[in-house]
């Protein structure tokens, strides 16, 4: 546990030191998917109506940035927002509230992982990581 302290700690260090909002999501996403081993990390802000927009991914179609867009409660990201609960799911498809989205090609990835981003109770984003195989995340990993 002192290892995954020390490393969110880099994380939010480096982030810190970007030189635009789009470059310190940017980093986040890329610095979580490598410590995590992952194939997808992508991170999903609350916009001006309330609505999650994808800001940043690393591991799914970079064109599908700023374009995929969920209400509070739509498909496992609206899911968590709405619970303010992570979403710990082998298989992401077999979820009730699994909804796809063509635009960013992830319909390969199976296991899921989706934690709410909270900054003085409110909802600010969701960050997600997902693998290609069925797997179930760790809490170390949550």
């Amino acid at each position: 546990m002192n290892n995954s302290l020390g490393l969110l700690k880099k994380i939010v260090q480096e982030s810190a030191s970007a030189s635009s909002p789009e470059k310190q999501m940017n980093y986040i996403v890329s610095a979580v998917r490598d410590a995590m081993s992952v194939s997808v990390c992508s991170l999903f802000t609350v916009d001006s109506d309330n609505g999650l927009l994808l800001a940043a991914t690393d591991g799914l179609d970079p064109d599908s940035v700023g374009k995929v867009k969920l209400s509070v409660g739509d498909g496992l990201v609206g899911t968590i927002a709405q619970s303010n609960h992570p979403l710990n799911l082998e298989n992401a498809s077999k979820h009730p509230s699994y909804h796809y989205f063509p635009e960013t090609s992830e319909e390969q990835y199976q296991a899921f992982l989706g934690v709410p981003l909270v900054h003085l109770s409110l909802l600010i984003g969701v960050l997600v990581v997902q693998e290609r195989q069925s797997r179930k995340f760790s809490t170390d990993d949550e």
